[in-house]
């Protein structure tokens, strides 16, 4: 199960996700992605960090994150801190979400090999 309530998000630990991002800028326009721009996820789990690099379609001006079963399974349940950061072409950094809280919750499933 997913839900995102402003930028706070829930998961279900080893379930799939699917978040699309448009960027904006700090006066509310709309960033244009270019060629070569990058979005990174990091979820920090106690001392690890899970970072994905998430898809930019420059053509449709979008940033989708795929959040797959395996950066789940072997974590713990709990409250966590994430993070999503653009990496411009030209290597300017912009963190447009910080220290947001992610859970992951309990599944009742029990997937066994």
């Amino acid at each position: 199960m997913l839900r995102i309530n402003n930028q706070a998000i829930y998961l279900t630990k080893g379930d799939s996700a699917y978040i699309t991002f448009i960027l904006k800028r700090p006066d509310d326009s709309i960033y244009e992605l270019v060629e070569g721009d990058q979005v990174f996820f990091r979820l920090k789990v106690e001392k690890e960090i899970i970072e994905i690099v998430c898809t930019t379609d420059v053509n449709n001006n979008t940033v989708a994150l795929a959040i797959r079963p395996e950066h789940t399974e072997n974590l713990k349940t709990g409250r966590f801190k994430y993070e999503v950061e653009l990496v411009t072409e030209d290597g300017d950094h912009s963190t447009f979400i910080a220290d947001a809280p992610f859970t992951i919750g309990r599944e009742i499933e029990n997937r066994a090999e």
